[in-house]
C-alpha cells in the first residue's frame, strides 16, 4: 500500500557554515549518517511479509531508489530500521 519514512540526517555542520566562507571548510559538509525507521503498510492485513520478505524489499529498494543510490555512494551510512505495519512512525525520539 506505502511507506512512511522518518528519518534524520547526522552531518559535521562545520562542513556548511565554518567561516570566514572564502576559505573551503577542513570538513566534508556531506551526510555522514542517516537514521530512523521505515514502515511498510500492506494492504489489508500488515503481518503479510517474513522476515526474509521485508529484507529483499530493503534491498530492492536500496538498489533502485536514485536517491539511497547517491546517498551511498558519496559515503554515508545507512542505519534504518524496516518494520512492517502498525501505528506510525512517530512516537520515535526527536530530529537531532
Amino acid at each position: 500500500k506505502n511507506m512512511e519514512f522518518q528519518l534524520t540526517a547526522h552531518r559535521d555542520n562545520r562542513g556548511a557554515v565554518q567561516l570566514p566562507i572564502e576559505e573551503s571548510p577542513g570538513v566534508s559538509p556531506k551526510l555522514q549518517l542517516i537514521t530512523g525507521k521505515i514502515r511498510v503498510h500492506l494492504r489489508g492485513k500488515n503481518d503479510g511479509l517474513s522476515q526474509a520478505q521485508l529484507h529483499a524489499l530493503k534491498e530492492s529498494t536500496e538498489a533502485r531508489c536514485p536517491v539511497a543510490s547517491m546517498l551511498l555512494e558519496s559515503g554515508c551510512e545507512m542505519d534504518v530500521e524496516w518494520i512492517v505495519g502498525g501505528g506510525e512512525c512517530s512516537d520515535d525520539k526527536e530530529a537531532s
